[in-house]
């Protein structure tokens, strides 16, 4: 059940977007102190992937490509935010600055972008982990990035049961929000689309079909 903070439609991308990034950040096994580096931090998952960070005590550097999603990055409390548009060299002595010249702990790739892949194992640090969330066509990891420097690379896809139930428990104890996007009505899903190919989106996009329910959320005090 979700708690009694938590309303409906926040709750509609955690389903599936939460799920996801949660698991991912589970997956680096970092503790509390350690670095991450999150690519594509300004996305309907990376905005939660920040915070969930944040909220296991990480510091969170921030990767993103889009003007919209740098915001959102920081917005959503990174400690470092990196624009990826500046090039893969940039990025990387941005994040060395802020971790010794080390390089994160472990990356996330959220970004389906053709070099993004790349680019999280070169801002981790050596014999560090980089976990590839996105799904692009193909995954282009250059060998002196991966084997000179022993990245380990794992797939990750959605929580368990379990690791769902830890998720909710985090989003009540520590106020984590979903940006969301609400459009009234299936007949609004081509305005939808068009924001999402746009480029211009912060956070999910959502179909509301029972306004109703929404405000009768509103009434009994949920927040997020």
């Amino acid at each position: 059940p979700l708690p009694d903070q938590v309303s409906f439609l926040p709750a509609a991308p955690l389903a599936c977007a939460g799920r996801t990034v949660w698991r991912a950040v589970l997956q680096t096994g970092l503790k509390a102190g350690e670095g991450i580096a999150i690519v594509g931090s300004g996305g309907g998952l990376g905005h939660l992937g920040c915070q969930f960070a944040k909220a296991l005590g990480l510091q969170v550097i921030g990767v993103d490509a889009r003007e919209e999603g740098l915001a959102l990055t920081k917005e959503n409390g990174a400690d470092v935010v990196v624009d990826a548009r500046k090039g893969k060299a940039e990025a990387v002595k941005e994040v060395h600055a802020v971790t010794n010249g080390h390089g994160a702990d472990a990356t996330v790739n959220l970004s389906d972008a053709e070099t993004a892949a790349a680019l999280a194992c070169a801002v981790t640090k050596m014999h560090g982990l980089m976990v590839q969330v996105a799904q692009p066509n193909e995954v282009k990891i250059p060998f002196p990035e991966l084997i000179f420097r022993d990245i380990r690379v794992r797939g990750s896809l959605v929580s368990s049961a379990e690791e769902s139930k830890s998720m909710l428990k985090c989003i009540a104890e520590h106020g984590v929000s979903v940006k969301t996007n609400p459009f009234q009505g299936l007949d609004k899903i081509h305005e939808l689309v068009e924001m999402v190919h746009g480029g211009k989106i912060q956070g999910k996009a959502l179909i509301v079909i029972d306004q109703e329910q929404i405000d009768n959320e509103k009434k009994i005090g949920a927040k997020f």
